[in-house]
């Protein structure tokens, strides 16, 4: 929840402003994550100029308390994602050792069914050395091309293509492995299944939802 949203508008990253006037998106999110899973530790990646903010401070102790069987902690983000993947997954080695599976996912998709979270326990599951990292995909449906300035240069078969969502599923041992090489470059993969292709290594895919959007304008809000 590390970003900056700004195309959503508003004086707060869009992940702090509150959901249909109820409460901040993210807690929403963490309220449909908690209530389908079994989640003993939180990390909340949050932008560095809000870690110390009596807005996110308050905010989280007061879910905490609604909450006591899951601890939350709060670490600041990088300037991407990969740099803010790097700062939960080392705070998670910190706590708990490499000994651990890790579900990263977007405070901004608070859309999570009762049959999705089933579905990412059940892809819990399946995490090993030899499968150490699963993304939930949803297929594309409109057509895709791909353009130069304004000019269409090529369509893309859409059987093909897949629309990658959260939460994304990490196999803890291995992932060790490979952060250290990681931090030393300047690297920005675009999702955590990337981070893990770059390095040779497989990424399987399981089912993802519709309806598991990513909130990014203000309209998704209505949805």
């Amino acid at each position: 929840m590390a970003g900056s949203g700004l195309r959503f508008g508003g004086s707060l990253p869009k992940q702090f402003q509150y959901l249909c006037n109820k409460e901040p998106l993210f807690i929403t999110t963490l309220d449909r994550l908690f209530s389908g899973l079994s989640l003993s530790n939180i990390i909340l990646v949050v932008p560095s100029e809000y870690r110390e903010s009596e807005y996110v401070q308050a905010t989280v102790q007061q879910w905490s308390q609604n909450n006591i069987s899951s601890k939350v902690n709060i670490v600041s983000g990088g300037a991407n994602r990969h740099a803010s993947f790097l700062s939960g997954a080392n705070k998670a080695f910190e706590i708990f050792g490499s000994n651990i599976n890790i579900i990263v996912h977007d405070s901004n998709r608070p859309f999570l069914s009762k049959n999705y979270l089933n579905r990412i326990d059940e892809t819990l599951l399946l995490l090993s050395k030899e499968e150490p990292c699963y993304i939930p995909v949803v297929p594309v449906v409109e057509s895709v091309c791909m353009v130069s300035d304004t000019s269409v240069t090529k369509y893309l078969p859409r059987e093909d293509l897949f629309r990658i969502q959260t939460p994304q599923l990490i196999y803890g041992p291995l992932l060790k492995e490979f952060l250290i090489s990681s931090q030393k470059g300047n690297f920005e993969f675009t999702d955590e299944g990337s981070f893990f292709i770059y390095h040779g290594l497989p990424v399987k895919t399981y089912e993802g939802d519709m309806e598991n959007i990513k909130i990014t304008y203000g309209s998704d809000i209505s949805r």
